[in-house]
């Protein structure tokens, strides 16, 4: 390879991950005297949130502040490894600005509340009884003359004055803390860090397989044959990610980083491919032709745990010509998706005997709602009906051949070809492919189809729970995934349910429209009653619904402002800001 000024950077900036994460930081001064003041060290085991990875740290306490850091060896990812943001973490209370080894106080690290007065430019100090008495009469003020008990006849609970955003890097018991607090002042105008990538992540995913995170850890990583990098550059954010996937080259497979820079991470793996930005969803979409093509998918793992061999409805329709499917509506921009069904050969009801699977909806103080029937899906297991979604799948990506995807990426088809051909190759039984998602791939007005596309490409090549397989988000920190389970979300309760709305606004109409008639949902119920109970304790009652109807409800569409339109238009008066700056 030709050594370029750009190769040879790139070059260094992957030596220095790597040695980041071959050993562990050391205590922040190095010398025989702080190698016996170690040992008087009060030492603490804490979890990095600094990126997805969650690494173990020890953290050495010295009257309460930090004054070492080194890896957690119990830890099963980082293993006693540790990146650079492990070390920055001794300057958060002391510091040796003075040059001899002397700790000081971080002049920067702030210890007593500030408040800026209207009108003021500057920060004053002011005790924490007072800051705390200021900021609950403020809430209670604006709560007061802002809430909302009903839209005409429907119970909404709400305040659309207070706002709050953050919080994903917090602790989870914290975020659930705040969530719930938040949720019984009547907030409605409530999110996260997981704005900024991992929800349309999230979107994409649960739309192709029905679940949020079809992953395994990161250590994971060193069981797959093949590794897909798409749209992030970890050898750089996430340093410790890289030793998971060197052990796998070790093991003989094959690093693969799609990318549009020649990234520190690019420099590590076997095959790079620098696309065209914005071109993640066409690259994905060429992949899936070349799989079916190439009859690489694997038939068993389709037709069993796919909807591949299901019959469509008969108005179910694509035109090539517009773009669009049967079901758009230009006046509102949107589809009917009543079309979107599959054929019914007949229905299945709840097993409710005793002893069955659904033999708690005979239980005593168990919520009354309608109780769905599980529809049963007419099949075609030759995946020759023209109505199967199979062939409605092939149809649809039959336009995304090489010299097409190679013209729209700027990619050399040769090249693209190669990497299709080795990804490709995990679709069978003895092998796994992993793909590992960045930011780049989900930071698009179409990030959630490029998402789906990819997932799609692991459900054909069987790589979906398997070791080795999966596909990761390689983004945000490690609290993000805990932060819409414990419902920093605007539109989910805690354990991922969904978030009533005007439209459910009583616990019947809530189960009836969030009940699944199998799968996970299936047991909306088991979950929501225990949660309410725990939030309004012996209040909540069979008789007052466990205290449904407290809970705010959101405007339904997109007339609900998120939380940046909402402080943009000014109704909001106040709006907490948790551990982020944004």
């Amino acid at each position: 390879m030709e050594l370029t000024r750009r190769s040879f950077l790139a070059a260094a900036g992957a030596v220095a991950a790597g040695a980041a994460c071959v050993s562990g930081v050391a205590p922040a001064w190095a010398d025989e005297e702080a190698s016996e003041a170690q040992e008087e060290l009060a030492w603490k085991t804490v979890v990095c949130e600094g990126c997805p990875g969650g690494c173990g740290l020890r953290l050495g306490l010295r009257e309460g502040a930090i004054a070492a850091v080194e890896g957690d060896v119990d830890h099963p990812l980082s293993e006693g490894k540790a990146c650079l943001r492990a070390q920055v973490l001794t300057e958060l209370q002391q510091t040796g600005g003075d040059g001899l080894g002397e700790a000081i106080a971080n002049p920067r690290r702030l210890t007593r509340p500030r408040v800026r007065r209207a009108g003021s430019d500057q920060w004053e100090d002011i005790p924490w009884d007072n800051a705390l008495a200021e900021i609950a009469g403020l809430v209670k003020q604006t709560r007061d003359e802002t809430f909302v008990k009903k839209e005409g006849k429907v119970p909404v609970m709400r305040t659309e004055a207070i706002a709050s955003f953050g919080g994903a890097h917090l602790p989870v018991e914290e975020q659930y803390l705040i969530a719930k607090a938040l949720r019984g002042w009547g907030v409605v105008h409530l999110d996260s860090e997981i704005a900024f990538g991992r929800r349309v992540f999230t979107e994409g995913v649960r739309a192709t397989c029905g679940i949020d995170v079809p992953d395994g850890s990161w250590a994971a990583i060193a069981q797959a044959d093949v590794v897909l990098t798409v749209g992030s550059d970890h050898a750089a954010s996430q340093p410790l990610s890289t030793r998971w996937a060197r052990r796998a080259q070790e093991r003989g497979a094959t690093w693969i980083v799609v990318d549009p820079v020649r990234t520190r991470t690019a420099e590590m793996a076997d095959i790079h491919l620098p696309l065209r930005p914005g071109t993640d969803t066409a690259f994905f979409g060429g992949l899936i032709r070349y799989i079916i093509e190439q009859n690489r998918w694997q038939p068993e793992y389709v037709l069993n745990f796919t909807n591949a061999s299901y019959l469509l409805s008969p108005t179910f329709s694509y035109d090539g010509g517009s773009g669009l499917f049967f079901g758009w509506n230009p006046v509102d921009g949107a589809y009917d998706k009543e079309p979107w069904s599959y054929q019914i050969e007949g229905t299945d009801t709840w097993n409710m005997r005793y002893g069955g699977e659904f033999a708690w909806v005979r239980d005593e103080n168990v919520p009354v709602w309608t109780l769905p029937s599980a529809p049963k899906p007419r099949r075609n297991i030759t995946l020759q009906d023209g109505a199967s979604v199979w062939v409605q799948v092939k149809q649809f990506y039959d336009r995304y051949d090489l010299d097409t995807v190679s013209a729209l990426c700027g990619v050399d088809r040769a090249v693209l070809e190669r990497v299709y051909e080795t990804f490709s190759a995990t679709g069978t039984t003895e092998a796994a492919g992993k793909i590992l998602a960045g930011p780049g791939l989900v930071q698009h007005a179409t990030g959630a189809q490029a998402v789906r596309a990819a997932t799609m490409v692991q459900l054909l090549l069987g790589n979906l729970g398997v070791l080795g397989g999966g596909i990761s988000y390689m983004g945000g920190g490690s609290g993000e995934a805990a932060a819409a389970l414990a419902g920093l979300d605007p539109t989910s309760f805690p354990g991922a349910l969904p978030w009533p709305t005007e439209r459910t606004p009583t616990l019947q109409a809530w189960l009836e429209a969030h009940t699944e008639p199998n799968g996970t949902h299936a047991q909306s119920a088991k979950a929501l009653v225990p949660a309410l109970k725990e939030w309004w304790g012996e209040a909540a009652s069979f008789e007052n619904d466990y205290g449904f109807s407290w809970l705010p409800k959101r405007r339904e569409g997109a007339d609900f402002p998120l939380v940046w339109d909402a402080l943009a238009a000014g109704g909001v008066r106040g709006c907490f800001v948790w551990d982020t700056d944004f």
